[in-house]
């Protein structure tokens, strides 16, 4: 799991997100989709494969009461990607399980960010993962004890 310092630094540098729409690609345990909620997107779609961190997340947003605000899908992010060509999202959160990377999914999540959007990835710290210059400036690159987060936005 994305630890607390990191979940930190991600809403630290996008500032203020009120009234955007998000996509979190990699659910686990829904904490970024719910902080992401307290700080005022009402637009989210979580999507999580496994189905007892699915469940979690589906009573968690119940519990919370923000089932209205937040869409949760279980399935596999590539296909869901492919079936749901037409959603862009403000921002795309990709914390995908470490051990499971796949980069060619990665790049495929990078299309549903919007024009000027933001896609911040969560990866180990030996990764060599980047986006195309001619789609994506990167922003910003930082490492933790726990991994890499890495901030882009689309310029085309």
């Amino acid at each position: 799991p994305m630890s607390e310092k990191m979940r930190g630094a991600i809403f630290n540098a996008l500032g203020d997100i009120e009234g955007l729409s998000l996509l979190d690609a990699f659910g686990g345990s829904g904490a970024l989709a719910f902080e992401a909620n307290s700080r005022g997107i009402d637009k989210i779609t979580v999507v999580e494969m496994e189905k007892s961190a699915y469940q979690t997340i589906v009573n968690n947003a119940q519990t919370l009461g923000i089932t209205s605000s937040i869409t949760i899908v279980r399935a596999n992010v590539m296909s869901w990607t492919k079936r749901n060509q037409e959603n862009k999202f403000d921002i795309v959160f990709c914390d995908p399980p470490y051990d499971k990377i796949l980069y060619k999914s990665l790049l495929e999540l990078a299309k549903t960010v919007k024009k000027n959007g933001i896609i911040v990835y969560s990866m180990p710290v030996d990764n060599d993962f980047k986006l195309s210059d001619n789609e994506f400036e990167k922003l910003s690159y930082k490492q933790y004890a726990g991994g890499t987060l890495a901030f882009y936005r689309r310029i085309s």
